[in-house]
């Protein structure tokens, strides 16, 4: 079977379409099987769009992608559903979850959408609240930038520093404030 990439032809790896047609089937154990390629690791975001989330096709997943800090970040930003970024949380190791502090920042979705499950399970993994990114700023800068309100007040509570500044000298405080005002 070929594939157009690029504009050029190449041959498919024929456990590729194998695989696809699994995961529409919903055969899950069934892909335990097959050696997955590099080209066959990309399948995982399709398992992981499902509606329902087993532990079935939480072991397809891991046979197919290592699970790594990438790979759960991809998890969460391609799941539409929040207990599928829990499932994986719950069967990963925690040093895993909070080797990438940062996950905190995708408590909110590209809507401003706010999901405290997400929150209270990385903080239940030791994932820092008040981890800082290059530019200084926390998870609380990004929720004061984007106004929302009610993600901030929910770290507040779970206690973030509204007060630790960033690079330019700003605390997440300051910043609310201002944006608020704008």
């Amino acid at each position: 079977m070929c594939r157009i990439r690029d504009g050029l032809y190449y041959v498919m790896c024929p456990n590729y379409r194998k695989i696809s047609e699994l995961i529409l089937s919903q055969e899950w154990l069934e892909i335990l099987e097959i050696k997955p390629c590099q080209e066959c690791r990309s399948l995982f975001l399709r398992i992981i769009k499902q509606p329902v989330f087993t532990k079935e096709m939480y072991q397809a997943v891991c046979h197919l992608t290592p699970l790594t800090d990438k790979t759960i970040w991809d998890i969460l930003h391609h799941t539409i559903h929040t207990d599928t970024f829990l499932f994986f949380l719950d069967y990963t190791t925690p040093d895993m979850v909070c080797s990438r502090g940062v996950l905190l920042d995708l408590c909110t979705d590209v809507l401003g959408n706010f999901y405290p499950d997400i929150v209270d399970t990385l903080l239940r993994y030791g994932v820092c609240i008040d981890l800082q990114d290059t530019s200084g700023n926390t998870t609380l800068h990004k929720l004061a930038r984007e106004k929302n309100y009610k993600g901030y007040r929910y770290l507040v509570e779970k206690g973030a520093d509204e007060d630790l500044p960033n690079r330019d000298g700003w605390s997440a405080r300051e910043l609310l404030l201002k944006m608020t005002h704008t």
